[in-house]
């Protein structure tokens, strides 16, 4: 039986004979602890059932004892699903591409005129730069699931957050034919690059360093 302050879920199918209109009401309230109470007990996920509630699915006890019941099965498949795996990468990286310009922030990247969202001139010299770079060495595009790394160098003492240089990178890689396609990317980090005392390295100007390799196939996670 599920229970929460003050009110308890029978685990069988309620008389529907008693209540206004044959049924007893269910707020989205109810159905809300209801889905805490559920996913608590199976840790799964309370997404699909408050979408329901949200949306006025799940209005009766015969309702929501059936919606339940369908959660618990679905529950069960997925407590029987492999462990979650990781990528097995090639030894080697298929691509390594150095010297790559300091990408831009997305602040920098991106304007905004009107309602449109277009690169902004810094974008496109930047692009332009990258595929120039990446011409000179004549690489064919990558195909399949991929993980990429991108080391940055700073250009300065400055703080940054590294991750808003990611979209202007990948997005400049990408016009650049290094892949086929931003969805091949199943693993993806970006971190500065640090001297053997974990030191920042600077570097005038700033440069990145990106390195591709081919996903092999998917492991086990040990635990």
């Amino acid at each position: 039986m599920l229970r929460w302050p003050g009110r308890s879920m029978p685990s069988h199918r309620p008389d529907e004979t008693t209540g206004s209109g044959g049924v007893e009401k269910l707020s989205v309230g109810d159905i809300w602890l209801i889905g805490t109470q559920l996913a608590r007990r199976l840790q799964v996920s309370k997404t699909g059932l408050y979408r329901a509630a949200e949306s006025g699915e799940l209005r009766t006890w015969s309702t929501a004892c059936g919606r339940l019941a369908t959660t618990l099965q679905e529950a069960e498949r997925w407590l029987q699903l492999p462990p979650s795996t990781v990528p097995q990468c090639a030894t080697e990286p298929s691509v390594i591409i150095s010297g790559l310009a300091f990408p831009p922030s997305v602040n920098h990247y991106w304007r905004h005129v009107n309602s449109r969202t277009m690169i902004s001139r810094t974008g496109r010299a930047y692009r332009q730069q990258v595929l120039h770079d990446v011409q000179q060495l004549q690489l064919q595009a990558i195909t399949g699931p991929i993980r990429l790394e991108a080391i940055v160098t700073r250009p300065d003492r400055r703080r940054r957050d590294v991750d808003n240089l990611l979209k202007s990178l990948l997005d400049a890689l990408d016009h650049a034919d290094v892949y086929d396609d931003d969805s091949q990317i199943h693993d993806l980090r970006i971190g500065w690059r640090c001297d053997e005392n974990q030191q920042p390295v600077i570097v005038a100007g700033g440069e990145c360093e990106v390195r591709i390799w081919r996903i092999l196939k998917w492991q086990s996670r040990e635990v």
